[in-house]
């Protein structure tokens, strides 16, 4: 399993390059890589096509910190 940012990496594709594939700043690329914002299904959908990697092998509900939710 991987994270949205190792997938990225592992495929050598900019952050750059990816937000401009998913419609969004680099800014909110990194904010969803580290699990500050969520992905919507469609980004998901086209982060896995552009990584080659499997969608279901790329974590995008991990949240890169602690959520505290009560």
């Amino acid at each position: 399993m991987y994270t949205p940012e190792q997938a990225r990496l592992l495929s050598g594709i900019t952050a750059t390059a990816m937000a401009e594939e998913l419609g969004v700043s680099v800014s909110t690329l990194r904010a969803k890589e580290q699990g500050l914002s969520d992905f919507t299904v469609r980004e998901a959908k086209v982060f896995a096509e552009k990584t080659s990697i499997p969608a279901e092998d790329i974590d995008f509900l991990w949240t890169g910190r602690s959520r505290n939710r009560t």
